[in-house]
């Protein structure tokens, strides 16, 4: 381990048109981030993450694209 309490992780998910609901064709997400835990019950994090969203009359939707940085606290 180089530096204790840092974190990364990454995560993925699609679903096609029979999973989805209403007119929604097909979404996909994935998110890549970096956590530092600063104390037992709370981390801070950045990264990066795309939300998108397809539907069965062509159009698309974008949720979400960019950095963000965050806090987590544990209770």
């Amino acid at each position: 381990m180089i530096v204790k309490d840092l974190y990364f992780s990454g995560t993925g998910y699609y679903s096609p048109s029979v999973l989805g609901f209403g007119d929604v064709k097909q979404h996909y997400q994935w998110d890549l981030r970096v956590e530092y835990e600063v104390m037992p019950s709370a981390m801070v994090m950045a990264g990066y993450q795309d939300i998108r969203f397809e539907f069965d009359n062509k159009a698309k939707l974008k949720v979400a694209d960019g950095f963000y940085v965050g806090m987590g606290i544990k209770f």
